[in-house]
């Protein structure tokens, strides 16, 4: 009877065992079952995400060629209405330098493009220098706001245009640098760095460009020498505005530039070198912007004269600048 319960148990054991591995079974199928869904979520997943990614690639591409299309024309038509601009305006510069056909719209638009009248009024700071090239090597000096200069010509310089000023120096074309004002006759336009007071009965500084009673400073006699910065404008006249920061009146028959008696004011045609000389490409005579020698005899054709300072040079034809001293050169009366 013993024998035949232990059976029993051992047979409820092997039962429950096996249920046990049978359930373990299911388990393990449904495991693999859920896997397999899940991975083919996952690729499926995948695809469309590269799917997706394509579609965006297609879309920028696509973009990308419209607006380098879009560009191209625009560029296109910006060219062809310069180009139009140019050839209708003639593409020329006045008094000296050209500017081409194809010069931009915005150098028609930014530049003047001729001398409306002999005075500028500078509106923001610029510089000098002594050829239309503007280069460091080539600054003279630099111009305040509010400055007046006496233009001479315009010329090109590729696709811009430089002021050739009455001292031989060039400065910026630009409109937002300077504006055309009117002066009165009989007041000077000329800088010039020593001037001297020829009124028999003086002249007074001032305190201010605007001469009241109350700005007068000191009365200056016949003869006096002034240190002159710069050129002022007072509505329609001008003034000398003096290294000490006080005014005099610009009135050429109170006050006149002083000049060295060597140099002679007349512009002669032509002039023969008595003694060697260099030519130079800028008004400032220097090692650095001499172009070539001149030797005894030599005949140059002369443009104009120009001041610098208390001095004066030749402008020649060929766009390069002598001395004027007579010491150096003489005109046809003397030859």
């Amino acid at each position: 009877s013993k024998a035949a319960s232990d059976a029993k148990v051992s047979s409820d054991a092997s039962d429950a065992a096996s249920k046990a591995a049978s359930d373990a079974s299911k388990a393990a199928e449904g495991a693999v079952s859920d896997a397999a869904v899940a991975s083919k979520a996952a690729s499926d997943a995948a695809s469309k995400a590269a799917a997706a990614s394509k579609a965006a690639s297609d879309a920028a591409s696509r973009a990308a060629s419209n607006a380098a299309s879009q560009a191209a024309s625009t560029a296109a038509s910006a060219a062809a209405s310069n180009a139009a601009a140019g050839q209708a305006s003639g593409g020329s510069f006045v008094n000296g330098g050209s500017a081409s056909a194809d010069d931009s719209q915005k150098a028609n638009d930014n530049y003047y493009r001729s001398v409306e009248k002999r005075t500028l009024l500078t509106t923001k700071g610029l510089y000098r220098y002594n050829g239309k090239s503007f280069k460091n090597a080539n600054k003279l000096s630099y111009v305040k706001p509010g400055t007046v200069l006496h233009v001479v010509a315009l010329t090109g310089s590729g696709k811009t245009s430089r002021f050739i000023l009455a001292d031989g120096s060039y400065v910026t074309g630009l409109k937002d640098y300077s504006n055309f004002v009117d002066v009165k006759d009989g007041y000077s336009i000329d800088h010039a760095t020593t001037w001297y007071v020829t009124n028999p009965k003086g002249v007074y500084e001032y305190s201010g460009k605007k001469f009241k009673s109350s700005k007068k400073v000191r009365h200056l006699k016949k003869g006096s020498v002034l240190k002159v910065k710069r050129i002022v404008r007072n509505g329609s006249i001008t003034r000398l505005e003096l290294t000490n920061g006080r005014y005099v009146t610009a009135k050429s028959s109170m006050v006149k530039k002083y000049m060295k008696k060597v140099y002679k004011y007349s512009t002669p045609k032509t002039v023969k070198v008595t003694k060697g000389i260099y030519e130079h490409k800028g008004t400032s005579f220097t090692k650095g912007s001499r172009v070539k020698p001149a030797k005894k005899n030599k005949t140059f054709k002369v443009k104009a004269y120009v001041r610098v300072g208390s001095k004066v040079r030749y402008q020649l034809t060929n766009g390069h600048y002598i001395t004027a001293s007579a010491k150096f050169v003489k005109g046809p009366k003397n030859n």
